[in-house]
């Protein structure tokens, strides 16, 4: 079976970091949220005793138990459970350099204005990436101050950036930073002021996705069933003598892992039940696939048998990071 032709149950991590700058790009608050959903990829089977174990992955999470319990799940249907996370800072590292005086180079940015005179400002926007992997959607959004003019683009060091004079906005987007690297994004302009009066260097504000990676360390596994027949064939080969047969068929449209498979069979006499098949196949079944094992037993009756089957649809975890600094 082709990783094509499988369909697995989806169980999905997606959390979002809400990221609060100060004026001087310390960091004033973060909020982490996540929502863990699993979705039923199924179009005519449902599973139900679904439960979505966590084992000790809870670490910086408010989730309260190890297991969660989302019971049956219509075919197409999705079950959430929403929780928070701790955590001490954001996967981007975001500054911004505003120099009143950006002629002249220095170890510090000018932070004043000549009054009356024309201030070569430059702006200076600097993302990196904090991850081990890539972060991609990035789109920042620079409110520009009302009294800059002249505005340019001076320097991208990746994607396109655009001014918007009517909105006084620069948009800089459609770029990817790979893992533990950073991206720069130059701004020049003319600011002039008539007064002494502080002055706001504009918002700035930031979203960004991380594909593949969580901000918890949440580690989900699933179990649950689904549409799958078993049953015990009994077939008398020699007088007295017969050939039981364990057969499991997949009836559902989902893969399913046939994960421990017992048969019991009670003796004439009545005395204590004997295990014939104890086996631990772990064999991953497609739609209409069908799994069997054969033991023989001499009886004069037929072989009066029990069987304890565990198995359950198979998963595949998703999981991203959604990111926002303002």
């Amino acid at each position: 079976m082709s990783e094509k032709e499988r369909k697995n149950v989806i169980i999905d991590l997606e959390e979002s970091e809400r990221v609060q700058l100060g004026g001087t790009n310390e960091l004033e608050s973060i909020e982490i949220k996540g929502v863990l959903s699993v979705n039923n990829v199924s179009e005519k089977s449902r599973i139900w005793n679904v439960r979505v174990h966590l084992a000790d992955s809870r670490e910086a999470t408010d989730i309260a138990e190890d297991t969660l319990v989302a019971g049956e799940i219509d075919a197409g249907g999705k079950w959430e459970s929403v929780y928070t996370i701790t955590a001490d800072s954001p996967i981007v590292t975001f500054t911004e350099t505003f120099d009143t005086c950006g002629d002249i180079e220095a170890e510090q940015a000018h932070w004043a204005y000549v009054k009356g005179k024309d201030n070569p400002v430059k702006i200076t926007l600097n993302i990196k990436n904090e991850t081990d992997g890539e972060l991609s959607g990035i789109v920042v959004n620079k409110t520009i101050p009302p009294e800059l003019t002249n505005v340019a683009i001076s320097y991208s060091k990746s994607g396109t950036a655009e001014y918007d004079e009517a909105m006084k906005l620069v948009v800089w987007k459609d770029f990817i930073i790979y893992p533990n690297e950073e991206s720069t994004l130059v701004i020049t302009a003319t600011g002039r002021v008539e007064d002494s009066d502080p002055k706001n260097g504009g918002e700035v504000v930031i979203s960004y996705r991380a594909e593949g990676q969580q901000r918890s360390v949440l580690t989900p596994d699933l179990t649950a069933l689904t549409e799958f027949l078993s049953g015990i064939e009994t077939a008398e080969t020699e007088p007295n003598h017969w050939q039981c047969t364990l057969e499991c068929s997949n009836e559902s449209d989902l893969t399913v892992r046939l994960d421990r498979a017992e048969v019991y069979l009670t003796p004439e006499d009545g005395g204590e039940k004997q295990k014939m098949i104890d086996e631990a196949p772990g064999v991953e079944m497609g739609p209409d696939e069908e799994w069997s094992s054969t033991f023989e037993v001499s009886s004069k009756s037929t072989p009066k048998c029990t069987q304890d089957l565990v198995y359950t649809p198979t998963r595949v975890v998703t999981k991203r990071v959604l990111g926002t600094i303002e």
